[in-house]
């Protein structure tokens, strides 16, 4: 019987340090980044970069409020839009040869909101109701990083690679499960978004180079708690 409590004993208490490192290495990553209140500060921003698109250099512009959202890809010639209005996300892609809105559905709105150097489910993620475990370590390129996984939903789960010398996050992988009739239907859809040359915005450190599916994505402009209309993240109506 001793025998049996001494196990238990040792598993909670392997349990328990394993949420403290966790905790550890989430707390070093937001001080690396600029500490948690530089990050509360942010309540908007403007980012303008460029990328590459079917050999054409491409334009982005990038907006965020609060939980809102909104990406406008420029080119040749044409727009593309792209928002979340705090419920739903939205995109207009005249490159498929039709210029109405389309709602797009949970998977592609959580990529669509996470793609940003200024997103964050790490700093003050207990209070958002976010669970995290460290699983062990992993080499991202040359770097090793510690792996967290965060569990958000029965639905949604990520994990994020942080580096174990600089303690900025490397990458992200997100795999959210689309809403299904049943569990045969059901499918699970992976997103991998890997960060690289970070430099300082205001009082946060955040990367210039975010990869993401459809290319690389590179920082030219960053504009810090600008000003924006709430029109500006809803979902556009037919003219």
């Amino acid at each position: 019987m001793k025998f049996i409590f001494t196990i238990i004993g040792s598993l909670f208490l392997s349990i328990l340090c394993n949420a403290q490192t966790a905790d550890e290495i989430i707390t070093k990553y937001t001080n690396a980044i600029g500490g948690a209140a530089a990050w509360d500060s942010l309540k908007s921003y403007v980012i303008e970069g460029t990328s590459t698109m079917m050999g054409q250099q491409v334009n982005i512009k990038m907006y965020k409020k609060e939980n809102k959202s909104r990406q406008e890809v420029s080119v040749m010639g044409m727009s593309m839009l792209t928002g979340f209005d705090g419920a739903k996300a939205w995109m207009i892609n005249p490159l498929s040869g039709n210029d109405d809105v389309v709602v797009l559905d949970s998977v592609e709105s959580t990529i669509l909101a996470q793609a940003s150097p200024f997103e964050n489910t790490l700093v003050h993620y207990k209070a958002q109701g976010i669970t995290a475990e460290l699983l062990g370590k992993e080499n991202v390129g040359n770097e090793n990083c510690y792996v967290l996984q965060l569990t958000k939903t029965t639905s949604t789960i990520e994990k994020h690679y942080i580096s174990t010398t600089s303690f900025y996050l490397l990458k992200t992988e997100i795999k959210q499960s689309s809403p299904a009739t049943s569990a045969v239907n059901a499918k699970a859809q992976t997103v991998t978004i890997n960060y690289s040359n970070f430099k300082k915005e205001g009082n946060l450190i955040v990367p210039h180079t975010i990869a993401i599916p459809t290319g690389d994505m590179t920082i030219t402009k960053v504009m810090c708690n600008a000003p924006l209309a709430d029109t500006l993240f809803a979902i556009p109506t037919k003219k």
